[in-house]
């Protein structure tokens, strides 16, 4: 039998959602690939194989990415102990971030109302620009937060008077952070969402559905 119908008869009943295409999209918040159109459930990407292969890879190779980053942004000594840290903190963020928000159907939303068509340019950066704006400041708070609190060398730096205290270091490191982690997690989000969707796509095949988020334009 044909792929899709093996996986309607591994659902609910309700058929497959899947993006068909989500070119520069962080698709960790791929609910919209295995929902009820009536509702929405921010787990339904946990039902889709498509959509939990794309999520998976998505979420590692961004997360290292973003955990690599931070260590040379704040200039810290680089160790695969902390590069680990960082990049399984940066893991969890990003995946419960996914799971939190439904970034897909707010980006296709806010694309629909800014009249733009999708697998477009301007449809793409809109979509990519919402994903990284979520995943970046959340990701950012967190590991900017991991990185200094209880860092030996930011308390000797408050101890010493080169810091008023810990707390003014964490908001100065997320305000330094942010635009940087932002551009890097931007550009690199394009190239992996891309492999991310071509390992799916080899891997279960490309499921279609007029459910699908860039199927509701009006």
């Amino acid at each position: 039998s044909s792929a899709p119908q093996k996986h309607m008869r591994a659902g609910t009943g309700h058929p497959t959602l899947v993006v068909k295409k989500l070119i520069g999209m962080y698709p960790c918040s791929c609910q919209a690939l295995y929902e009820r159109p009536e509702r929405t459930n921010y787990m339904n990407f946990y039902k889709n194989h498509f959509g939990m292969i794309i999520s998976s890879v998505v979420a590692i190779c961004i997360s290292l990415i973003m955990a690599t980053s931070a260590i040379f942004v704040d200039k810290l000594t680089f160790t695969l102990p902390l590069l680990i840290k960082n990049w399984g903190t940066a893991f969890l963020v990003i995946s419960l971030t996914g799971m939190a928000f439904p970034l897909t159907d707010w980006s296709f939303a806010l694309c629909r109302k800014m009249g733009l068509r999708p697998e477009t340019l301007p449809h793409v950066l809109v979509e990519n620009f919402v994903a990284t704006l979520f995943f970046n400041t959340t990701a950012t708070i967190v590991l900017t937060a991991v990185n200094v609190f209880h860092n030996p060398e930011i308390e000797a730096a408050v101890a010493a008077g080169f810091l008023p205290n810990t707390l003014t270091a964490f908001v100065q490191g997320v305000l330094h952070d942010w635009p940087i982690m932002f551009i890097i997690s931007y550009v690199f989000a394009f190239f992996v969402t891309k492999a991310a969707i071509r390992i799916a796509k080899q891997a279960v095949g490309e499921l279609k559905s007029p459910h699908s988020p860039q199927n509701q334009f009006q």
